[in-house]
């Protein structure tokens, strides 16, 4: 027959910290919203997770649901405000800490934590590729067939205006 008798208290601090599963990259487009939500798996004897984003430098209004994991993110429209830019790349850093009960009715401490990064590739509406040219003649003919254009919508503006004058 043996007693044993313990003076030990329930630690939370070393509760195991939820997993993540590997994030597929995300793409959204400036100037709308972005929505995704994203999930860790709490340990076998946690009551749940909670989440929040970290970092210094997160997007103005990106938000997540502390809860449910869910991230949105009203994209303003000139995110990507240069025209000649396709895309730019946002890392969304997430934490995730495990929920745990110390008693039956009492308060809920939090035990270990671990973080993931989202990447997501926010599209330019905006975005104009300007023509690459290999040879210079190519170029050339661009810029002569530009140029007719122009000159071809000034005669004609020009060519109006002088049928108008006394």
């Amino acid at each position: 027959f043996e007693i044993l008798i313990s003076n030990a208290k329930f630690d939370a601090t070393k509760a195991a910290a939820p997993t993540w599963p590997t994030l597929e990259n995300q793409t959204a487009t400036a100037g709308k919203t972005f929505e995704t939500t994203v999930e860790a798996t709490a340990p076998k004897d946690a009551v749940g997770v909670r989440y929040e984003l970290v970092g210094d430098k997160l997007p103005e209004g990106l938000k997540i649901d502390a809860e449910t994991g869910k991230i949105t993110w009203a994209i303003p429209a000139d995110y990507v405000a240069d025209k000649s830019v396709e895309s730019v790349d946002v890392e969304i850093k997430v934490k995730a800490t495990t929920i745990v009960k110390s008693e039956k009715d009492g308060p809920t401490t939090f035990g270990g934590s671990a973080e993931t990064t989202l990447e997501l590739t926010v599209a330019n509406p905006n975005f104009k590729e300007e023509a690459v040219y290999t040879d210079w003649t190519a170029w050339l003919d661009a810029w002569v067939a530009n140029a007719q254009a122009r000159l071809e919508g000034s005669a004609a503006n020009l060519q109006e205006y002088l049928n108008h004058c006394p």
